[in-house]
C-alpha cells in the first residue's frame, strides 16, 4: 500500500481534513463527524489540485468557500504510510 497525503486546516470552530482517493476527487471530513463531509469533484484540467503540492491550498480555499466565518490557525500536510 503506497503513502496518502492528508492536508489539514485547523479553524477556530473546526479541524478540517484533505485526502485525494483519486486523481479527480478530494473527500474532506471533519474531525467529530462520522464519513466524508464533501467531496470535491474535479475535472482532468483541474486533476492539479488533488496533488500532494496543492492539497493544502485547495482544502484551505475549500474552507473559506464553505465554512465561512471561520479564522485559519494553521494549515498543513502530513504522509500516512
Amino acid at each position: 500500500m503506497g503513502s496518502m497525503y492528508v492536508a489539514v486546516v485547523k479553524t477556530t470552530g473546526a479541524t478540517y481534513r484533505a485526502t485525494a482517493p483519486t486523481p479527480n476527487a478530494i473527500a474532506v471530513t471533519e474531525d467529530g463527524v462520522d464519513g466524508v463531509i464533501d467531496y470535491i469533484h474535479l475535472t482532468d484540467e483541474q486533476a492539479a489540485a488533488a496533488a500532494p503540492e496543492n492539497l493544502t491550498a485547495t482544502l484551505t480555499w475549500w474552507v473559506y468557500e464553505f465554512a465561512r466565518g471561520m479564522d485559519i490557525i494553521s494549515a498543513t500536510l502530513t504522509i500516512h504510510h
